[in-house]
């Protein structure tokens, strides 16, 4: 599997909105808000069919609330076919549709960090 990671910060103050606009268009696997201790952090698991490979990728997209911002990360992954099991950049192309999204509705946000090809140990360095 080839994963890709994108960290944006949102300068939106209100995750319900950022989180029921994400969770209409990319939630159909999983979603949840979750409000523990005055901190809220939201959850949303979606899959797409992509031509080009014949096959889902999947997209798990965390939103967290951090001042006056949003923290949104984007992990995508899958959509390989074939016979070399390529993705052809389709779980990239997942994750820039959630950002497309974004600017369409008009939420300003900071890409902070991309990481093709990502693994926990090149994540975990961006804390």
């Amino acid at each position: 599997m080839s994963p890709y990671y994108a960290k944006l910060e949102v300068l939106h103050k209100d995750i319900e909105f950022v989180y029921d606009l994400l969770r209409k268009d990319f939630g159909n696997v999983f979603y949840s808000l979750i409000n523990e201790n005055n901190t809220k952090i939201a959850v949303i698991v979606g899959t797409k069919w992509f031509f080009k490979t014949n096959s889902d990728a999947s997209v798990t997209i965390l939103i967290k609330e951090k001042e006056e911002k949003l923290v949104l990360e984007l992990i995508s992954y899958g959509g390989r076919e074939g016979v070399f099991g390529l993705s052809l950049g389709v779980h990239e192309d997942f994750a820039r549709k959630i950002i497309k999204s974004l600017k369409k509705n008009k939420i300003k946000y900071n890409i902070i960090a991309k990481i093709n090809y990502s693994n926990p140990s090149r994540i975990s360095s961006l804390s």
